[in-house]
């Protein structure tokens, strides 16, 4: 139908018109078409658009294309940067170079003694960051991205931090507990032997023989050495 071939026709022209510009070296996404539209006065893509208001808007079209392509790319290298950085981070951290005090002693830095990152203020002037963010892979990174991923990692580290505690918590009280649990039962042990009576002082059932049966039972301790 009639119909039918205006839409073909219409896309043709468009496909041609994009291919135009794609193949010239005077655009790019922040080109305007009043600028370069005179590079193209003379090619047959160009003179087959009707009026110039078409011209305009297709080319708007494909420089807001163009403009998305870059953006997607520009994103996408950005994200790859991004998580090079943070394994990079999580190395100086392991390593505890980027950490407060990291310049005293660092013959436990390969324990499992948690340690807190310094401000992004101080990393910024470490020697080791300044390495870091001299990478060629970093320089699609600007300051202030560099900025937001090191924070965000810090937080992600005291987030860390604070669930292994509070789950090291929870195992400690869960233990301590159980202790309880079972001094009450030695208790009603020693109730039935008859070596714990109405009258029984603490220093009558801490010495011997009971001291003996009491020795396992002690609930003085911190959660790591529970744990």
């Amino acid at each position: 139908s009639d119909r039918d071939a205006a839409k073909q026709k219409a896309k043709r022209t468009k496909e041609n018109f994009f291919r135009m510009l794609e193949q010239s070296s005077h655009v790019d996404s922040s080109s305007r078409w009043a600028n370069v539209l005179h590079h193209f006065t003379n090619d047959n893509r160009c003179k087959v658009v009707e009026t110039e208001k078409e011209r305009s808007e297709l080319f708007y079209d494909f420089v807001d294309e163009m403009a998305k392509s870059e953006k997607a790319d520009l994103d996408k290298a950005k994200a790859i940067a991004t998580t090079a950085l943070i394994q990079d981070l999580q190395s100086c951290y392991n390593e505890n170079t980027l950490s407060n005090g990291s310049n005293t002693d660092n013959s436990n830095s390969n324990s499992n003694t948690s340690h807190n990152m310094m401000t992004y203020y101080e990393a910024s002037q470490h020697p080791s960051f300044l390495a870091l963010r001299s990478k060629e892979t970093y320089l699609i990174l600007s300051d202030m991205d560099v900025k937001r991923v090191y924070m965000k990692f810090c937080l992600d580290v005291e987030t860390t931090q604070r669930e292994k505690e509070q789950a090291l918590r929870a195992i400690f009280d869960r233990k301590v507990a159980e202790k309880v649990l079972e001094y009450r039962h030695m208790l009603d042990d020693l109730v039935k032997q008859g070596l714990l009576t109405y009258y029984s002082t603490w220093k009558r059932i801490t010495t011997e023989p009971v001291k003996d049966s009491m020795a396992d039972y002690s609930v003085e301790k911190t959660p790591e050495t529970v744990c």
